[in-house]
């Protein structure tokens, strides 16, 4: 709880999605971190901001893409990190949906949110730890006292 917790997300679009156009990852609920610019890593060097417009209170993030954009069936991994919440929550249903500029005139094409796939390990020795924000406090499993 209440730790950095470094996410990655895997996209792969459709179509191509020129620079300008908005990609939304939403259910990022449960995060300590405050509204504002988070800073983002992607494999598409030039091809994302790296910085994402955060909203605490809804657990949106939205990217940015520039330059050239993104290509369809292009795979591309993008890298941020949230502040954990301070209580136990399960890892929440994260959604995305893209908003593609048309390289023929100021219009978006809105895509519809659609339910991203989460991964199922363990990791730190929880199990199913690697959802992202599922959160877990820890505690003693054995917790004996004598004299």
């Amino acid at each position: 709880a209440s730790a950095s917790n470094l996410l990655t997300v895997t996209l792969s679009p459709d179509c191509d999605v020129a620079g300008g156009s908005l990609v939304t990852l939403s259910g990022l609920t449960g995060s300590l971190t405050g509204s504002g610019s988070v800073g983002v890593n992607s494999s598409g060097v030039g091809l994302i901001s790296a910085s994402a417009t955060w909203n605490e209170t809804s657990g949106a993030l939205v990217l940015e893409t520039i330059n050239a954009g993104l290509a369809a069936g292009g795979v591309y991994e993008v890298l941020f990190v949230l502040r954990n919440g301070a209580a136990e929550q399960g890892s929440p249903s994260i959604s995305v949906k893209g908003s593609v500029l048309s390289v023929d005139g100021p219009f978006f094409g809105e895509g519809y949110f659609e339910a991203m796939d989460k991964a199922e390990g363990n990791a730190e020795g929880v199990s199913g730890g690697a959802a992202p924000l599922l959160i877990v406090l820890p505690r003693f499993l054995v917790r004996g006292v004598g004299q």
